[in-house]
């Protein structure tokens, strides 16, 4: 076959050299991208100019009170809109090359996507191939047992006991502060476990509170990092005591902890270290909550005994969690959470690497100490 029927069969297809040169440079982005993988040093240094990249972004978009974020989703969404009926346009008013205008088109909606996950590819996942957060801090997850995991339990839900009675609550027995507020005050709490580890001072920008949230409920979804921009985005229609540790557990992502797990542990720390009464609480609920859904698995004995010892408070405030999700368990929140899981495992990601899951078994590690002294 020679060269010049080669380029007309090419030409049949709709398919431009200036797509095909794009196409060959994605791939060997991926292959760049995979080969990098395999080395952790090499990840580490990425990272270090990703992270810096994405914290520039994030300090552009602080510029505004409203979530670039959520503006340049909602732009795309209609530019999808617009070019698909471009698309149907062009292919009716070229009759004889309809085959050919919408294979253009459609390959060139395959290279938006192609370069995205690319871009995402450096922009994010890279962080699940450096050091962990877990190496930084000198704490490893290690498998533990049901007494161990009962004890932790114990202890939480006896601070989240006393910390839930300090909160100011609304009529509706929810916390009195706004979820704008909430995001404001996100970024000092972090300080005092930044003066514990050093290793995690990164320059972080104030989450924004979508405008959308609603929707980001049907996606069974509190919030979400978006790398792109290096913007931390956070649900405000959510019950609001969770706001806080949602909050900083985004803030954990825009650190540059990808791991789920470990970005979990981090909030539940900065939390519980911040010196507010809201955050605080919070991340006593965020760790009790991870804490007793294992212990059930664990030992349903333990967890009843456990129970019995809940505040009224506390009580009242995993109901109205539980009560406002309720709705939002349908298939499209099952979708979500598939994408998202295999996203994860894309990476590498497995959710239950030790014995409970890393977030359950990091916080019986580090807060062992306290918990004995405590018995």
């Amino acid at each position: 076959m020679n060269t010049a029927r080669i380029r007309r069969i090419v030409q049949k297809t709709g398919i431009t050299k200036r797509q095909g040169i794009i196409f060959c440079a994605v791939m060997l982005s991926f292959l760049l991208f995979w080969l990098c993988t395999n080395s952790r040093s090499v990840c580490n240094a990425v990272t270090f100019c990703t992270d810096w990249l994405k914290w520039g972004l994030a300090h552009l978009c602080a510029l505004v009170s409203f979530s670039v974020t959520e503006l340049v989703i909602v732009l795309a969404v209609l530019a999808v809109i617009v070019c698909f009926i471009r698309l149907v346009r062009r292919a009716k008013k070229n009759k004889g090359r309809r085959i050919a205008v919408m294979i253009n088109g459609i390959f060139s909606a395959v290279l938006a996507v192609l370069i995205g996950v690319s871009a995402f590819d450096w922009m994010y996942g890279v962080n699940y191939y450096e050091s962990s957060l877990q190496e930084k801090l000198g704490i490893y997850a290690r498998p533990v047992s049901a007494d161990e995991l009962y004890k932790t339990a114990s202890y939480f839900l006896t601070q989240a006991n006393e910390t839930a009675a300090l909160i100011p609550r609304d009529s509706t027995g929810d916390l009195l502060l706004s979820p704008q507020a909430i995001a404001a005050m996100s970024t000092d709490a972090y300080a005092p476990l930044f003066s514990k580890y050093e290793v995690l001072r990164t320059p972080l920008t104030v989450p924004k509170v979508l405008v959308l949230s609603k929707g980001l409920s049907y996606l069974n979804c509190t919030g979400f990092f978006f790398p792109y921009l290096g913007e931390s985005n956070i649900n405000g229609d959510v019950p609001k005591t969770t706001i806080p540790s949602t909050a900083m557990h985004e803030l954990a992502h825009q650190m540059g902890v990808a791991s789920e797990q470990e970005a979990n542990f981090l909030a539940v720390l900065g939390c519980v270290e911040s010196g507010i009464d809201a955050f605080s609480y919070s991340g006593w609920q965020m760790g009790l909550i991870h804490l007793t859904n294992a212990l059930y698995r664990a030992d349903q004995t333990l967890w009843e005994s456990l129970m019995h010892e809940m505040s009224t408070q506390v009580r009242d405030d995993l109901v109205r969690i539980n009560t406002y999700w309720a709705p939002f368990d349908t298939p499209v929140g099952d979708a979500a959470n598939a994408i998202n899981n295999d996203r994860l495992s894309h990476y590498g990601q497995d959710l239950t690497t030790q014995s409970y899951g890393a977030v359950v078994d990091l916080l019986v590690v580090y807060f062992s100490e306290v918990v004995d002294s405590a018995a």
